[in-house]
């Protein structure tokens, strides 16, 4: 399961996404979390301070998936390129290019046999 970390809501967000970010990180709904907010900037502006800590220190959600796209990249492993199987002249043993006709070293016509199968 990835870490599911704290951050600001962009897209549920009333002033700075603070407490819908909240939201989504304990699942429940916005709502309860901004009414939890302003019963408690209503009781000697305990709710003020720390809702500006929150929207200062607080990371958005946008800054967390670009995190988690460039850490997907890390394990990151190219495949190697697919090659044909050598074809090789059956009198010479020059290795042919695809649509030869004839062996350029050789001047032989080119069959379908290829040794490596």
């Amino acid at each position: 399961m990835p870490e599911k970390r704290i951050h600001k809501s962009s897209t549920d967000k009333k002033i700075c996404g603070v407490c819908g970010g909240i939201a989504e990180h304990f699942g429940i709904d916005s709502t309860w979390v901004r009414i939890a907010f302003c019963i408690a900037a209503l009781c000697a502006s305990v709710g003020v301070w720390p809702y500006i800590i929150c929207a200062l220190v607080f990371p958005n959600d946008t800054e967390i998936n670009q995190q988690k796209t460039v850490n997907s990249d890390v394990n990151y492993i190219p495949a190697e390129p697919v090659s044909e199987p050598e074809i090789r002249c059956v009198a010479c043993g020059y290795i042919l290019n695809p649509g030869d006709k004839f062996c350029p070293q050789c001047g032989q016509p080119v069959n379908t046999y290829n040794p490596n199968n």
